[in-house]
């Protein structure tokens, strides 16, 4: 692609010397006006001498070339027709938030993402200046974790049950069981719930399938089966060990931060 036609010129970096990238010059009217605004929300979070140490980083600079590069390509891929003129707060809030988790590709992702759909016609809509604040609020593992929620049509969960007394009072096991389960339990466990505390999936557990079928692949998993037998032999005294089921739901708003940030 020839040089006048990049549309974020890493090599062009008009940012003052704590950045080495800017916003390259674009040869239409209308994207050069959101070259111009893209430059600006860039001095404005990178250029300031707070962050002039850390951004001299080797490391730190080569992640947000990368993040810039990511974005001219994303950009690129929008009709130019459909080219929004950048907006402000939500660039600034984005970067603001990015800064702090740009050497970290899974992340990083995303808001790329999330500043290239708000220049889109077919996508503004669904972006919020918030979104960049969530995205800041994640682990990578929480963002693998929410894309593979979100590439399924049903999210079938259980926890394991333990009933103490005729009273059916029970306490809950200490994991959340989904079909192909991660490999760290409690690392899984820690997602789930941030994921539910940042209002992206509903974990209440009031809901169940009525066709119990799709809970097989949980309840056969050898993880299933070890926990259930070591929390037999913990509560042998006890009634049986049995299942709660439910579903991970993703939210209304869980789905529109998706698709505003993939």
């Amino acid at each position: 692609m020839a040089d006048n036609n990049v549309l974020i010129n890493i090599e062009n970096i008009k940012i003052p010397d704590s950045v080495d990238t800017v916003i390259g010059n674009l040869t239409d009217k209308t994207s050069a006006t959101i070259g111009q605004v893209l430059s600006d929300c860039f001095y404005l979070v990178f250029g300031g001498i707070s962050q002039k140490a850390a951004l001299k980083r080797e490391k730190y600079n080569h992640e947000l070339k990368r993040f810039v590069k990511e974005l001219e390509e994303k950009i690129e891929q929008i009709p130019d027709d459909k080219r929004l003129e950048p907006n402000v707060h939500v660039v600034c809030t984005a970067l603001e938030n990015m800064k702090f988790c740009v050497e970290e590709p899974e992340l990083r992702q995303l808001f790329s993402s999330l500043i290239a759909n708000s220049l889109n016609e077919d996508k503004a809509s669904e972006v919020h200046p918030s979104f960049g604040e969530i995205i800041k609020q994640l682990t990578p593992f929480d963002a693998i974790v929410f894309d593979w929620l979100n590439q399924r049509k049903i999210i079938p969960a259980l926890r394991i049950k333990i009933d103490l007394n005729e009273k059916r009072e029970f306490v809950m096991g200490r994991y959340i069981y989904l079909e192909n389960m991660f490999e760290n339990k409690d690392k899984l466990k820690i997602a789930l719930e941030n994921l539910s505390r940042l209002k992206l999936i509903d974990l209440d557990f009031e809901k169940q399938f009525a066709n119990k079928k799709v809970y097989d692949g949980i309840i056969n998993s050898d993880d299933l089966k070890s926990d259930k037998k070591e929390l037999e032999t913990q509560f042998k005294d006890k009634q049986e060990v049995s299942y709660l089921y439910d579903f991970v739901e993703i939210t209304s708003f869980g789905r529109h931060f998706y698709s505003a940030c993939t």
